[in-house]
Formats: structure tokens, sequence, C-alpha cells
């Protein structure tokens, strides 16, 4: 039988109410009412997958670099980079450690606490580990392979995450341990090898003496400033671009007492790949930094003498010789009287210039001594560039 649909009513009093049983009407708004609470499943479960896959969370692991009882400011760089790039970041750090370190305990053994610490393992994006120093001199093999196995290790556990590792660490005013990070650092870099990414340009940082506590090893506060933002700045974009200037008024050490006439002021400039620095003398004849000397002295043309310390220079310097420009030098006598002008090599090594006087030669000595010395004039312009490997 065919059904039939009323699609009017007249009733004699407009004010009764009608209600109206209909089975039908009642099973479809059941279906719609179970198609919407589907649909709400559904929709709950996709932002619960969207929840995992835009999770941004890192992890940051670090030598005493990253202990904020140890570092100069009372944050450290992890502390900072938490702040500054605004990610979750689990963070492990212990002093003498690093890939293979000096002590039990070892970058890889932190690794092994966030893998046990951290359920959500998919949230993690990105493990960060700067360290250097404690793995200063380690056999290049036995590093290397330390690295490929914390890299390993880390993809195997943490499926979303890139490994990035940048070399940080340095030494105040030693020269001997400036040239074996850069070993380190080299050793580092294989990190691409097994699919990590290196921090450009990080190493800046400690390149800069002023950045030092007065233990030379460790960064003061904007040591640690400078350092999370070197290391927010490489993560984010590859690398990071260091420059820096500084004017340095030199303190007398070594053989002088004082200077006098012209101001002794040296300029240097920094960036990743070197440091420039300027000695400005003076361009006229009377004109010079007029180094004082403690005593009169007999100068050879064999010794190099220290003249003035830079207290805090934006770079170390390398061994005598290496790194040095030639400047023209006056010998005083103690009148004081002009004895000479000679050729001058000054060299910046350890944070001090040193000036050895290239002396005229007779028939029996190369360099002829020349005797009662009372001052030193440096003359003119000298620029020293020491490369920032």
């Amino acid at each position: 039988m065919a059904k039939k649909y009323v699609s009017n009513f007249n009733f004699k009093d407009s004010s009764d109410e009608i209600f109206v049983k209909d089975l039908e009407a009642h099973e479809s708004i059941n279906t719609i009412n179970s198609s919407i609470n589907g649909i709400n499943n559904s929709i709950s479960n996709i932002n619960s997958t969207i929840k995992t896959d835009h999770a941004n969370e890192c992890i940051l692991i670090g030598d005493s670099y990253a202990v904020s009882s140890v570092v100069g400011s009372g944050y450290s760089w992890q502390d900072l980079f938490e702040n500054y790039s605004g990610l979750t970041c689990h963070k492990y750090s212990q002093g003498s450690i690093g890939f293979v370190g000096i002590t039990t305990n070892t970058f890889l053994s932190y690794l092994n606490k966030a893998i046990a610490d951290i359920s959500n393992k998919e949230a993690i994006k990105s493990i960060i580990v700067c360290g250097g120093c404690n793995d200063k001199g380690i056999d290049a093999s036995t590093l290397e392979n330390a690295i490929s196995t914390f890299i390993t290790r880390a993809k195997a556990n943490f499926p979303n995450s890139v490994v990035y590792i940048g070399c940080i660490g340095n030494f105040k005013n030693s020269f001997s341990n400036h040239e074996a990070m850069f070993v380190t650092k080299n050793i580092y870099k294989k990190c691409v090898k097994y699919k990590g990414v290196f921090l450009n340009g990080v190493d800046f940082v400690m390149k800069n003496n002023g950045n030092f506590q007065s233990d030379n090893v460790h960064p003061n506060t904007n040591g640690c400033l400078e350092l999370a933002e070197a290391i927010v700045n490489a993560f984010k974009t590859g690398s990071y671009q260091g420059n820096a200037y500084k004017r340095i008024t030199p303190t007398p050490t070594g053989i002088v007492s004082n200077f006098s006439y012209n101001p002794f002021n040296v300029y240097q400039f920094a960036t990743n790949d070197g440091c420039s620095t300027a000695i400005a003398g003076g361009y006229n004849a009377g004109d010079g930094i007029h180094c004082n000397l403690t005593s009169n002295i007999n100068i050879n043309g064999s010794n190099q003498y220290l003249i003035a310390q830079l207290n805090d220079s934006l770079d170390l310097g390398e061994s005598a010789g290496q790194n040095c420009c030639m400047m023209q030098c006056r010998l005083m006598d103690a009148n004081p009287y002009p004895i000479g002008v000679y050729p001058c090599v000054v060299s910046l090594v350890d944070d001090k210039i040193y000036a050895k006087v290239i002396l005229q030669a007779d028939g029996s000595n190369f360099q002829k001594p020349v005797n009662g010395v009372s001052r030193i004039d440096l003359l003119y312009n000298g620029a020293i560039y020491t490369s920032r490997v």
C-alpha cells in the first residue's frame, strides 16, 4: 500500500500542540546522528595525528659549557637555546664528557638516558650535540667511530630526528690547544658521512679571548650569549657567519715600561675566516709609538722582544714568525738620540706583541748588535693577519 503524506493541518484552536510520531523520521535522524558521531571521531583522530606530526621537540647534549653552575652567566647555551628557538628541549650535560671524552660517561651515555626518559620518540625532530674540548687529542679513528655510533643509535630510536653536531670548545691564550681544536673540529665535520649535520661557524665564538672566564677554558656571560646565538643561527640557517671589531690599548710588558708620544692602539676585525690586527705607528719621521724600555739594553738580531700585552684580543695569534708584519723602528740611545732606523718584524703570539729588529751586517757578524738602546720607536703602520681555520 502506498505511503500517504499530509502537507497541512487545520486546527480549531491555534494554541493546540500536536505531536506526531513518525518512525521513519526518527530513523533518519538517528542515521544522521550516527554519521555525525563518526565524522567527529575521524576529526579527533586527524587532530591527534596532526599533533604528533607537528610536535617539534629536541634533545640538547653538551659538556661543561652547558652546565649552568659552571659557566659565568649562571645560564648555559642550552638554557638560552631553548629560549631563543622556542622549542621544547630535553637538556643533558656533564663536565668532561665528549663523544669519547675524559671521563666514564660520554655523549652516548646521555643519548641513552634520553631514550629511556622520552616516551613520544616520534616528537623528537632534532638532536643537537655541542662540545669539543674533551675530545681534543683523541685518536682520529676512535673519535670518528664514536660519532658514527652516536648518530646510528640516535636515528634508530628517534626516527624523525636529525643529528646536529657543533665544535664550540677552545682555550684562551694557548696556540698549541688552538691547533689541537682545529684537528678536533675537522673530525667532528665527518658527521656528514653518517647523515649528521655539522653546525658550521659556531667555533668562531670561543676564538675571542674576551669570551673566557678567568680559568681560560669556560665561557663567561658574553661567551654564553654568543654561543647560543651562533648555535641557533647555524641550526636554523645552516651556518653562523660571525664578525667582531675591537680597539685595544695594549699594556706595556717585557722590556717596555711605558708607551709615549703616539698612543699605542691596536685595531682588530675578525670573521670566521681570519682576524686582522692593525697597528698604527704614525706617518712622519718624528712620530711613532715610543716604547720606553725598563733599562738600557743591547739589541741583537737574533732575539724577539716582548713589548706589549693585548688583553682579551679577538684572536690568539699563532707561533712567532708565522703571523707577523714588517714595520720600521727607530732605536734611541740614553740621551735620547737616534741610533738608526731598522726594519722590525712585529708578531702576534698568544695575545702578546713581540718585536724583532733586523740589524745591519758587517764583515764578521751577520747582524751587528746595537748597544745602549733606551727606546724603540715603532714607525708607520703594520697589519697582521691570522687565519682562523
